[in-house]
């Protein structure tokens, strides 16, 4: 065991709600004033109007209702739970006693964004002496086969994912919709995926994601394992439950929108997933659940109700100076700032050579990517990049994906175009940035201290960029405003270089470096998962053995053995206290670390 791997237990900067007593009650006045409403137009006669008055109030009356059940169910994340308390069986099949390497499976879905986070906590993991496999699609399997053998890969197939995403960025399309019918017809397929490399592999613990369009089946697959699930969340517009700040798809940002309106927000997901997917009682889904012996709750057919979620431990990722942590969070969500991993040496697409030698001649070296989907005109931004760089003579590195077929074929020689670029190694060396908005891209942004333009791919994207404009480290221009102007003879892309580069700009990028920098990140994340399973491990043997455990604290980043200071009583068993890693069996931690004393740091 190292010093360095001992958990550090500040979760950074926190936001307080504040109070929601007026809207509490104005909520739950509603239906009773609404009731009296319509008994007194009923009692008035009837008539045409009075009819037409007692059915308006009815309906008043239930979608007040409806909108009390959300707001008092919403809070059930504050006080102190259990992990896993309110997510059903997810414990039983556990066997991990600390004496062997832990057996962790990531179930990844989704962009570059959401393998990479993966990859570079599994490296942790692995690191530590434990076996991880990583799922992912087979558009990234050179990503995670490059670590073998600390890694295993095993492909999971989704088709429906790439459509789906593209669908979503389409003008008036129906987002609720077209997620609600993904979460129900790729339920079976997904989970059933999961739950077979679970077997296969042997886990011990499975981790996924907090993202509603995925979270379903990951949640759907551990319970059908009856393994512990960790989730990690990469971005602040996912369903985490608070009145401190929440994602509002209306004026599209993530920010405090009122104490009743974040409530709501942060709920609506949730709720509408639940009633396309599995209202109907012919829903594939609901019918996959029904075979596996899942119950699918009612009356909003929520799977991940709040109560759930609160109960499994989560690991936000997303910047904490951005977003700080909410004092209405779960006690079993922790915020690690972004998992980063070590530079990789390798350099497959000869960005690091090109670069190089292309800053020997002085010149500035930009980065220009628009994710890994297909979201945009690669013509126009093939036509907008070029021109722009060449006006202030800039060398441009810009993903295959980013870019027109006829740039890749026969880029200038002021231009690479790479199938994948480093982030970490590249960015810091840029003068300017040019991305997208991913959760994964902006956070390296952020990381490198470089200035950033954003130019979202797709509309909630435009979060980032605005989040990061608010502390005047980088620039929001939005794509659609980009190729309008551009037709009109117009070039907003130099003018928003322009103001990147700006001294101000350039200055706030670094202070946000340096505050984000101070985050824990992987080896927080780590330490988490380590932490919950030899916590749960030492309470299935001392349920077993009906008995106690001798219990031990964390003080100074070190275990100490013994009766707690103040006077407290010791537990008669490891029950988690508000942060599980600060509660676990002494005995468990001399047998998972021969010859390390007691008051060895957890590894």
């Amino acid at each position: 065991p190292r010093s360095d791997q001992a958990i550090d237990d500040d979760d950074g900067p926190s936001v307080d709600p504040g109070s929601g007593a007026l809207p509490l009650a104005l909520v739950a006045a509603a239906p009773f004033c609404f009731a009296a409403g319509t008994i007194i137009l009923v009692g008035a006669g009837p008539s045409f109007l009075t009819v037409v008055g007692a059915c308006c109030c009815l309906l008043a009356t239930a979608a007040s209702s409806l909108l009390a059940y959300v707001v008092f169910t919403s809070r059930a994340s504050v006080g102190p739970v259990e992990p896993w308390a309110h997510a059903g069986d997810l414990t039983s099949k556990f066997d991990w006693d600390g004496s062997r390497p832990l057996r962790v499976l990531f179930m990844t879905w989704g962009s570059r964004g959401d393998h990479e986070p993966n990859v570079a906590l599994g490296l942790e993991l692995a690191r530590r002496g434990h076996e991880v496999t990583v799922m992912g699609y087979g558009t990234h399997r050179a990503m995670i086969e490059a670590h073998a053998p600390a890694l295993k890969y095993r492909e999971v197939r989704d088709d429906n994912m790439p459509r789906v995403a593209a669908a979503l960025n389409e003008e008036g399309a129906d987002f609720l919709g077209i997620a609600g019918a993904f979460a129900r017809d790729n339920l079976r397929s997904l989970a059933g995926q999961y739950a077979r490399a679970a077997e296969e592999t042997g886990a011990d613990v499975l981790v996924g994601q907090c993202v509603p369009l995925c979270s379903l089946a990951h949640y759907t697959a551990a319970q059908m394992a009856r393994k512990p699930l960790f989730l990690l969340s990469h971005d602040p517009i996912n369903g985490h439950n608070s009145a401190a700040w929440s994602y509002n798809p209306g004026p599209n940002r993530c920010a405090d929108h009122g104490w009743l309106a974040n409530v709501v927000n942060s709920r609506v997901m949730g709720v509408v997933l639940g009633l396309t997917a599995f209202a109907s009682p012919s829903s594939p889904a609901r019918r996959f659940r029904a075979e596996q012996g899942l119950r699918t709750p009612w009356p909003l057919f929520e799977v991940l109700y709040p109560k759930t979620i609160a109960s499994i431990p989560v690991i936000c990722t997303f910047d904490r100076t951005l977003w700080p942590r909410p004092t209405d969070f779960s006690e079993h969500w922790v915020l690690t700032g972004w998992l980063d991993k070590a530079a990789d040496a390798a350099d497959p697409s000869g960005v690091k050579t090109w670069v190089a030698s292309r800053q020997s001649y002085g010149r500035p070296v930009w980065y220009a990517g628009l994710g890994s989907f297909d979201h945009h005109d690669r013509a126009a931004m093939s036509a907008v990049l070029v021109a722009t760089a060449q006006r202030v003579g800039a060398d441009l590195v810009t993903l295959r994906s980013t870019v027109s077929d006829d740039l890749a074929a026969s880029p200038p020689p002021f231009v690479l175009v790479a199938e994948e670029v480093p982030h970490a190694w590249l960015f810091p060396r840029c003068a300017v940035v040019i991305h997208h908005g991913g959760a994964g891209t902006s956070s390296q942004v952020i990381r490198s201290g470089r200035p950033g333009v954003c130019v979202p791919a797709m509309r909630f994207q435009s979060v980032w960029g605005a989040r990061i404009a608010d502390h005047g480290a980088g620039v929001l221009l939005e794509q659609d405003d980009l190729l309008r102007a551009w037709a009109n003879g117009d070039n907003l892309l130099y003018e928003a270089v322009g103001k990147a580069l700006a001294e101000d700009v350039q200055a706030a990028a670094h202070r946000l470096a340096d505050q984000s920098a101070a985050a824990p990140g992987t080896r927080k994340a780590a330490g988490v998962i380590l932490q919950y399973a030899r916590d749960l491990a030492a309470q299935q043997r001392a349920a077993g053995a009906q008995g106690g455990a001798e219990s031990v604290w964390v003080e100074d980043g070190g275990v100490r053995a013994g009766p707690p200071p103040g006077g407290l009583a010791a537990s008669t068993r490891p029950a988690c206290s508000r942060r599980p890693w600060a509660c676990a069996s002494a005995a468990d931690h001399r047998r998972a670390y021969p010859g390390a004393g007691a008051g060895a740091a957890p590894a």
